[in-house]
């Protein structure tokens, strides 16, 4: 019986000289808060270590995605409200997020801006590389953090904008069938003799070949009148005076067009509508 005692006894006192010594030992919850000391994250020197391991120094596709990630986080970041019992803060100041932002925006462009001016200075332009470079311009146009590039933005933009319609000028003038529209055509052409279209292969000669386009393309359109007009009968016309009309129109027009390409062109076509002209007089306008 007393050894049972003891052997339950013993157990016990241990168990009770622990608590002992911990109650001793152990310092009251509110001295050890005050002990506590959690240093604050460095989250300016997060950013700047980012930039320096995961932007600087890549291709620009990379360099996008990671720009992107970094933006969304310092978002998230500038967006949080920490509580205490002092009041209610931000995590990260507003100077701080600015900041932030404009170091992460200054490290991307510099990266962009290199892979743009790249591209517009050699004699091929990929189009879904000038796809990209409007869609991210107009992207990077709306981020906080922007500085002065804002006016290279704008530039790029209209560079790829006027790619297209050079483009598109070059396929239109083809189609040329007055003197306005050869002028038109003409004078559009001029605005891309400079930097960078100059250096694209496919509008290095924009100037002359547009308005070859359109010469070629208004002659083509008065033949094509001229061989309507040859092609009628007298009984397609009420009188000679009705003719007369269309005749006398379309000598003008071969001689606008001759004058305005500075050539003698026209004078079969001149020759045509006399021959029509003498074919018509000896109608029977009686019928």
């Amino acid at each position: 019986m007393n050894k049972n005692i003891f052997k339950i006894g013993v157990p016990a006192l241990v168990l009770i000289g622990i608590i002992v010594i911990i109650a001793f030992t152990q310092k009251p919850i509110a001295k050890l808060e005050t002990e506590l000391q959690i240093e604050p994250f460095d989250f300016n020197g997060y950013v700047d270590k980012y930039i320096s391991d995961s932007i600087v120094g890549q291709t620009n596709g990379v360099a996008l995605i990671r720009y992107n990630h970094i933006y969304d986080i310092i978002t998230v970041e500038a967006s949080i409200v920490a509580k205490s019992t002092a009041g209610s803060a931000e995590l990260l100041s507003v100077s701080d997020a600015a900041d932030c932002y404009k170091k992460t925006y200054t490290a991307y462009f510099s990266i962009f801006n290199n892979a743009t001016n790249q591209l517009f200075s050699s004699r091929s332009w990929d189009e879904s590389q000038l796809r990209d470079i409007r869609e991210t311009a107009r992207m990077l146009q709306t981020r906080q953090g922007r500085t002065s590039s804002g006016d290279s933005l704008s530039r790029f933009i209209a560079y790829v904008d006027g790619y297209y319609s050079a483009v598109k000028l070059i396929s239109n003038s083809k189609y040329c069938s007055s003197a306005t529209s050869y002028q038109y055509y003409c004078s559009q052409a001029k605005q891309y003799g400079g930097y960078p279209y100059k250096n694209n292969s496919k509008l290095n000669s924009i100037q002359s070949e547009v308005p070859q386009n359109a010469i070629t393309g208004w002659r083509n359109s008065i033949s094509k009148e001229v061989d309507e007009i040859c092609g009628r009968s007298c009984y397609q016309y009420s009188s000679y005076n009705e003719f007369y009309n269309d005749y006398l129109s379309m000598y003008n027009k071969i001689e606008e067009c001759g004058k305005m390409s500075a050539t003698s062109w026209g004078g079969d076509l001149k020759a045509r509508m006399n021959q029509k002209d003498s074919e018509m007089k000896r109608c029977d306008w009686n019928y």
